[in-house]
């Protein structure tokens, strides 16, 4: 165990929003509220088991860490029906905030057609404005790998974009 505990409540709030806007990019709000908590949990566990070491990073960096493991154990287990890009999930949203829900929606729906690594990274860039050092931290590859995803992802995005604007 640490010498000191941080201050868990602050940790919560200032981390906490962040990881549910990373897994409502994927995940309905209901299944990304219970993802945050698991991270955040998994987050305070191993933190207490010594795991976490300063040195390498922040406290928002390695919850992102943990959140990216909690995100690929939860996506092998949900069916695809129950994620955000579900149409009727989105018909849903639509009826509330016609403008705005179209165009975050047909955001996230072509955010969900790349690959998981450019999904992971795009969502770190727009949901939580982190630099590229630190998706690199978060990601464990070097700044010019990340550089080269963001890259392809966002060419990805515009071709994806585009094919769902044509007629």
């Amino acid at each position: 165990m640490a010498n000191t505990e941080p201050d868990w409540q602050q940790i919560v709030n200032d981390v906490g929003p962040c990881l549910y806007r990373y897994f409502c990019g994927v995940f309905s709000p209901t299944q990304a509220s219970d993802l945050v908590q698991e991270s955040l949990i998994r987050l305070v566990k191993k933190y207490r088991n010594g795991e976490f070491e300063p040195a390498k990073g922040t406290v928002k960096s390695y919850a992102f860490g943990i959140a990216r493991f909690v995100r690929m154990e939860a996506k092998k287990d949900i069916p695809a029906f129950d994620l955000v890009d579900d149409d009727s999930a989105l018909d849903i949203l639509a009826e509330h905030q016609p403008d705005i829900t179209d165009q975050v929606s047909h955001l996230r729906w072509a955010i969900a057609r790349l690959k998981p690594i450019e999904q992971e990274i795009i969502l770190l860039m727009i949901d939580e404005d982190s630099s590229l050092a630190q998706i690199a931290v978060i990601l464990n590859m070097p700044v010019g790998t990340v550089k080269s995803h963001v890259h392809r992802a966002k060419e990805n995005l515009r071709q994806i974009m585009e094919v769902k604007n044509e007629p």
